[in-house]
């Protein structure tokens, strides 16, 4: 759990300085001090026959054993090096590395708009000189000829930078847990759709990259939590006014067959 947790956190990261964003100053503080404890701790305990070879030194040197400081440190580092006692210190820091990326989220999300909203601009010029061409077709692209090689190559970066940015997201969502975790929405923190689009092209659970959703009419839009948890809502909304619309429309065709 640690190791993963930890590695998760190192990934949003790495992502956020790989997009040219910055990270937040207490999130990198946070993230050292674990290191550092954690490192701490993995040399902590002494074993082997240290215990006994610091014992006999103090006896030959006629003096107590149970008073001698080498003694003592190394029963100490036993006693807090035990697996148990380890595990929860691991636990408090990484309980406050949470607490930090928590309070980060906005400030990450923030941050991977401007990369993001340049790669979705990216994403829209290109594929007005591409047109619906597969990304992943390169002998495509070479029998294209003219620019179309650069077009392609800037296309990729953009749709890699994007996906990047989606997945940190992602990780932030699941580590910090801003927004329900449920799967059925996962376009929606990328896109914002309307409920027929929504519906057309089935977009429940889907999993699309943005070069693949700007094909279909989505706007490419990175949201914020509030914007996320937003965007469900005007989907049921949405669906709550057709439906409505709908009894009313059946109310006068009910009342003339009466």
């Amino acid at each position: 759990m640690f190791n993963i947790t930890a590695t998760q956190i190192n990934t949003i990261v790495a992502t956020t300085q790989n997009v040219g964003g910055k990270v937040p100053k207490a999130l990198t503080t946070a993230i050292a001090k674990y290191d550092t404890v954690n490192a701490k701790l993995d040399r902590m305990y002494i074993g082997g026959t240290a215990l006994e070879d610091a014992a006999l030194a103090a006896i030959d040197a006629g003096q107590d054993p149970a008073a001698d400081p080498e003694v003592q440190r190394i029963l100490t580092s036993r006693q807090i090096g035990q697996e148990g006692l380890t595990g929860q210190l691991r636990t408090r820091m990484l309980q406050r590395m949470l607490a930090v990326l928590r309070e980060s989220v906005e400030n990450l999300i923030d941050t991977w708009q401007a990369p993001f909203h340049e790669a979705a601009a990216v994403i829209v010029e290109t594929r007005e000189a591409l047109g619906g061409i597969d990304l992943n077709d390169s002998q495509a692209i070479l029998a294209r000829g003219g620019d179309a090689a650069d077009q392609w190559g800037r296309a990729t970066n953009a749709n890699r930078t994007i996906r990047e940015i989606v997945g940190a997201w992602n990780t932030l969502a699941a580590e910090a847990q801003f927004v329900p975790g449920s799967t059925h929405y996962l376009m929606l923190r990328f896109t914002n759709p309307t409920l027929e689009q929504w519906e057309e092209h089935s977009l429940r659970e889907r999993k699309l990259t943005a070069w693949e959703a700007h094909a279909l009419g989505l706007p490419l839009d990175l949201a914020t939590p509030t914007e996320y948890m937003d965007r469900i809502a005007a989907l049921d909304t949405q669906r709550q006014a057709r439906e409505r619309a709908a009894i009313q429309a059946e109310k006068p065709l009910a009342q003339a067959n009466r």
